[in-house]
């Protein structure tokens, strides 16, 4: 699967043979420095092609809602509609389009619906302004040129949904200039491209470890986007919750968000949710989605690379961190206590 991707054309709808979506997303983690940024979406059963073509948008523009104000960093100081924030995020937006590819009211209207929680202005825009608008916006807040959109297509679709599905990706695939992935045995529509993915071989074709919690399918929101490196993941509540909380422990110095780590080159990355370099210690958030079996396997890689390279790592759940944030941040405290007592430590695992 070494860079698979450069075999793909942009700006179209394919399907991807002999892989599953969650091998692919699990694979580009951390997101290879010159890959599309792949954001996952899971359909659900539609017979109209508008009304999934809609369904589409209107996820893409939740991500973009999240992930503001990584599209016009300018902007991050600016918190809510009121006063002068609504004029001056679209002053921001439209000085950013006019050094960029991006179209000015289009911009202009997203940046101000985020502010607002409204969005009945880009109901003006025909989908085409809307479907290139937003893959733009995605596109700039991972700094990549590409976009690629990854569909599991559900085996129990029907043949209409499942046709409504494809021709719903081909529009957005050209209007979005935008690669659609798509997965899955069941797809029939022979217009389709197909491209054969083989896995790395760090992904077993079966879990490290069955146990009966694993999931057949994905937990969680209907599309999936990667984190931004520096920062905790828009989507995670658990993060953002726990940054708040270390954000007023002068202790929590030197922490860096969702980077990746090799110990050196000639070993694949893998993508660290809150570390301290220094000290060398590690703290993972595992939401629903880790009894995922591609993501289960990539945990179980992830825990033997740091512990054989004297990283010490802290896993919690997102209930834990919600749960009581208090005690997860005690524990963090004293691990780190003893890492800083102790510089000779060279590892562990807890």
């Amino acid at each position: 699967m070494t860079e698979f991707w450069r075999q793909l054309p942009a700006g179209r709808a394919v399907r991807l043979a002999d892989v599953e979506a969650q091998a692919v997303a699990a694979a580009m983690d951390p997101l290879p420095r010159d890959a599309p940024v792949v954001l996952t979406y899971y359909p659900h059963a539609e017979t109209s092609v508008s009304r999934v073509v809609d369904a589409v948008l209107g996820e893409l523009q939740d991500a973009a809602t999240e992930l503001f104000p990584s599209w016009i960093p300018e902007a991050s100081t600016i918190r809510s509609a009121a006063g002068l924030g609504v004029p001056a995020i679209r002053i921001l937006a439209k000085r950013a389009a006019a050094t960029s590819e991006h179209y000015g009211p289009f911009l202009a209207d997203l940046a101000e619906g985020v502010l607002r929680r409204d969005f009945a202005a880009l109901t003006r825009f025909p989908r085409q302004t809307r479907a290139a608008g937003l893959a733009r916006v995605l596109k700039n807040s991972y700094d990549r040129n590409d976009l690629a959109l990854l569909v599991p297509v559900p085996a129990e679709l029907s043949d209409s949904g499942q046709a409504a599905l494809v021709s719903a990706c081909e529009w957005i695939a050209q209007h979005g200039r935008m690669a659609i992935w798509l997965t899955g045995q069941s797809i029939a529509a022979d217009r389709l491209a197909t491209f054969p993915v083989s896995l790395p071989g760090h992904l077993p074709e079966s879990p490290a470890r069955a146990t009966p919690e694993m999931l057949a399918n994905p937990v969680g929101p209907v599309i999936v986007y990667p984190p931004i490196a520096g920062r905790p993941h828009h989507a995670s509540a658990a993060e953002k919750r726990l940054e708040e909380a270390l954000g007023r422990r002068a202790w929590a110095a030197g922490r860096v968000w969702n980077q990746a780590y090799s110990p050196h080159a000639l070993v694949n990355p893998v993508r660290l949710d809150l570390w301290w370099r220094h000290e060398r210690c590690v703290v993972e958030i595992d939401g629903p989605d880790h009894l995922d079996r591609w993501k289960y396997a990539q945990d179980r890689r992830r825990d033997v690379l740091l512990q054989s390279h004297g990283l010490t790592v802290l896993r919690f759940t997102n209930s834990d961190v919600l749960g009581d944030v208090d005690a997860v941040v005690a524990a963090i405290e004293k691990l780190l206590q003893t890492r800083r007592s102790q510089p000779g430590e060279t590892h562990s695992y807890v």
